[in-house]
């Protein structure tokens, strides 16, 4: 049987554990993936018009620059639907997990009046958010895994202004 933590403790592990849990709304949803994804789109789909403009105003470079660019908005055109569906299977997956902590969070509000109620829940808590944030993590590792080689090659090519 577990040592019942002193009220103020209790307050304070929840009040942190309400932190994670709010941080945690935004990272499930895989907002800086699809941000990403959002910016090399559109990175990708200004080159042809970049390299336009620059022509027009009389830069010199190679003729095959156009050919380049042509390419990389044809490698792009295939890649953003696996990306989407890749971001939004491992979302939905996140979100019900977040359900899942979101539940247990008020359930450990129903006991705190019992010290020795909630330590238990208390930390299978934590340890639930704590494999949460890794899951969430490894998401986004997963879905930056998907376009790395096409954005390394890119960015290498093309460094949007």
């Amino acid at each position: 049987m577990s040592t019942p933590m002193p009220t103020d403790q209790i307050a304070s592990e929840i009040s942190s554990l309400q932190s994670r849990i709010n941080w945690l709304q935004d990272t499930v949803r895989l907002k800086d993936s699809l941000k990403a994804v959002a910016d090399l789109q559109a990175a990708v789909g200004n080159l042809p018009q970049f390299i336009s403009t620059l022509r027009t105003k009389g830069y010199v470079f190679e003729k095959s620059l156009e050919t380049q660019a042509s390419n990389f908005v044809t490698q792009w055109g295939q890649l953003p639907p696996t990306l989407l569906t890749r971001i939004d299977a491992e979302s939905t997956s996140l979100q019900n997990s977040l359900q899942s902590i979101n539940y247990k969070l008020t359930q450990l509000n129903t006991v705190i009046s019992n010290p020795s109620a909630v330590t238990p829940l208390l930390l299978a808590l934590q340890n639930e958010i704590q494999i949460l944030e890794n899951s969430a993590s490894s998401a986004e590792s997963t879905v930056q895994g998907l376009y790395a080689g096409f954005s390394n090659e890119f960015t290498g090519f093309y460094e949007p202004p």
